[in-house]
């Protein structure tokens, strides 16, 4: 299974200003338990997230 995270930046009437690809996790377990991300891998997705946000200069209002 294949999952991707996507950071989507929405305008205040909850448009979709910008998507982007954040991080695409190969999961080959069906088992729950080893579903989730590692702490390594929540540190990347965290660093990430927040490099993205600053380069766009402000935090995004949910579209959702």
């Amino acid at each position: 299974m294949r999952v991707k995270l996507q950071l989507v930046i929405c305008s205040n009437e909850g448009h979709e200003e910008t998507v982007t690809d954040v991080m695409t996790l190969n999961k080959n377990s069906q088992r729950i338990e080893h579903l989730g991300l590692t702490l390594a891998g929540a540190k990347e997705l965290l660093s990430t997230l927040q490099r993205q946000l600053l380069q766009h200069g402000r935090v995004p209002v949910s579209c959702g």
